[in-house]
């Protein structure tokens, strides 16, 4: 994303957590961790406004 110019406002993973690994990620890639997704059977427009609603509050710290 660095090398492309693309400006990163927050990390979101998926699956299962991995803390080392995304404590890393937060502190070399300089990147606040917003949240995590869960495995989910289907994404529509309601998971996605709630996942939205989720992350909100992080995503004003940023």
């Amino acid at each position: 994303m660095k090398n492309r110019g693309i400006e990163k406002i927050g990390i979101i993973f998926s699956g299962e957590e991995h803390p080392t690994t995304e404590a890393a990620i937060e502190k070399f890639g300089k990147v606040k961790i917003v949240g995590r997704i869960s495995e989910e059977p289907y994404f529509d427009e309601m998971v996605i406004k709630e996942y939205a609603e989720k992350f909100r509050e992080k995503l004003c710290e940023i």
